[in-house]
């Protein structure tokens, strides 16, 4: 199985000593924490982070000492299943997630600057990750899930909060993506280019598209298998967004969908006339 090291950037950040301001104060529940307010926060950090398809996680001055869990927990689980980051402005916003019958562990990184909470639940409700044999992992600005053996379907992580949000989920599992190869590289917006991708999926019936930052479908990528090499799809794209990640979906061994996507926050460069 082919195997491959995200870059992984974590940020620790102070919470803020004076008196939180307008814009940082709950819409529930007194004495909301907001953790790396700006200028403890750089977002060129999030940056880096979403280029080279490494996390970011926010954490207060007191978990320094856990911060190491993110990263062992994500060497642990090579394939990105979804990923998104923005920021939420309104009361709440759910992910949705295909989890499919060939992933053996699940793990699930959330990161809000002003979390109220995070919950996670898989196709028959709210999940309780101890009682499934994971671990459950609360900090200030996010939670950390890592469950065995989850169950199939599609799964739902709601944030509830304001600020900007780092949401990672990724799987110890058979059906890998490899990065994708494009040509030339990078690829040059408004242009034609020429890509490649490696997918061990269960059959060819698998569909591409483009998606933003915050995991939104951008436009469609039609992909073709190569003649004898049934796992490597090809074919041309014209990027009409600056910045995008590429999301394969479609449907394994037993019938459950599945979505694997590049990390990568890929940024298309003006083309030469």
């Amino acid at each position: 199985m082919f195997r491959w090291t995200l870059s992984l950037f974590f940020l620790i950040a102070g919470a803020l000593a004076q008196t939180p301001q307008s814009d940082q104060k709950p819409r529930w529940q007194p004495g909301w924490p907001c953790t790396g307010k700006e200028p403890s926060f750089d977002p060129a950090y999030a940056r880096v982070a979403e280029a080279s398809g490494g996390q970011l996680f926010l954490f207060d001055r007191s978990e320094a000492g856990r911060s190491a869990l993110p990263m062992i927990a994500a060497s642990r689980h090579r394939e990105t299943v979804a990923r998104a980051a923005g920021t939420l402005d309104e009361p709440y916003r759910d992910v949705r997630v295909h989890v499919d019958s060939s992933i053996d562990s699940l793990f699930v990184s959330v990161s809000l600057q002003c979390m109220q909470t995070i919950a996670i639940s898989g196709p028959n409700g709210e999940i309780n990750p101890e009682q499934l044999g994971g671990e459950n992992h609360w900090f200030r600005a996010g939670r950390i899930v890592i469950v065995p053996h989850p169950e199939p379907g599609v799964w739902t992580i709601r944030l509830q909060g304001a600020g900007p949000f780092f949401l990672s989920v990724q799987a110890r599992t058979s059906l890998v993506l490899q990065p994708v190869k494009f040509e030339p590289e990078p690829p040059r917006l408004g242009a034609e280019n020429l890509l490649t991708v490696s997918l061990n999926a269960p059959s060819s019936n698998v569909h591409f598209r483009l998606v933003n930052a915050e995991g939104e479908t951008l436009q469609p990528l039609p992909l073709q298998t190569e003649e004898g090499r049934p796992s490597i799809f090809s074919g041309s794209m014209v990027p009409g967004f600056k910045q995008f990640r590429i999301l394969a979906e479609g449907t394994d061994e037993h019938g459950y969908a599945f979505q694997r996507v590049d990390p990568r926050l890929i940024e298309a460069t003006a083309s030469v006339p």
